[in-house]
């Protein structure tokens, strides 16, 4: 129990030293492709501490729960994706009597 906090403190901490230690003439995409995958373990070890909780042994939860909680993360991961998205252009239409 008390080494996963552990972990995820170093995995934290790898995230942060990864993010300060920029190179001062470093490229948008060069960044991108230095901070995505810390950021994106980081999710991961969320999501697979978060599937701990279904050990029936150890925790009690109903399906509402889990509806509910997996909503949300939908809801953000979504949300996430479409901020990749290419941004569509509004139309504006001309307005006319």
């Amino acid at each position: 129990m008390y080494d996963n906090m552990y972990e995820n403190e170093n995995m934290d901490a790898a995230v942060e030293e990864t993010e300060m230690t920029a190179p001062t003439n470093e490229s948008k995409a060069d960044k991108f492709v230095r901070l995505a995958p810390p950021r994106v373990n980081k999710v991961i070890q969320g999501l697979q501490s978060l599937k701990k909780l279904s050990a029936h042994s150890s925790y009690e939860y109903t399906e509402e729960q889990t509806q509910k909680m997996f909503a949300a993360i939908r809801n953000e991961l979504d949300e996430c994706e479409a901020a990749f998205k290419p941004k569509e252009e509004k139309k504006t239409e001309s307005f006319s009597f």
